[in-house]
């Protein structure tokens, strides 16, 4: 049997009324929560993954950045007194 394209105004809520029950709105519930559930923890593991690649850069950017100076320093002073370490 071939079903209308257009259903019939009059027999809309029996129609519907058949469909939506207690049993088909609880299932449907229980699938919009996994669903959410599966969103929340792929959304979680995101941000996650995002700190985590901010905070490398930042680290990459401190340990690059931190010791140059001190060690520039220190070749400066011992090229500049050569004296200094031969005396004490």
């Amino acid at each position: 049997m071939v079903r209308n394209r257009h259903p019939d105004p009059n027999r809309y809520y029996e129609v519907a009324a058949n469909v939506l029950t207690k049993e088909r709105l609880l299932e449907d519930l229980e699938v919009e929560e996994r669903i959410d559930m599966g969103i929340d923890r792929i959304l979680k593991r995101f941000f996650s993954l995002q700190l985590a690649d901010e905070l490398n850069q930042e680290k990459s950017k401190t340990v690059e950045a931190k010791p140059l100076a001190p060690l520039q320093q220190m070749e400066t002073r011992a090229s500049a007194d050569p004296s200094d370490e031969s005396s004490s």
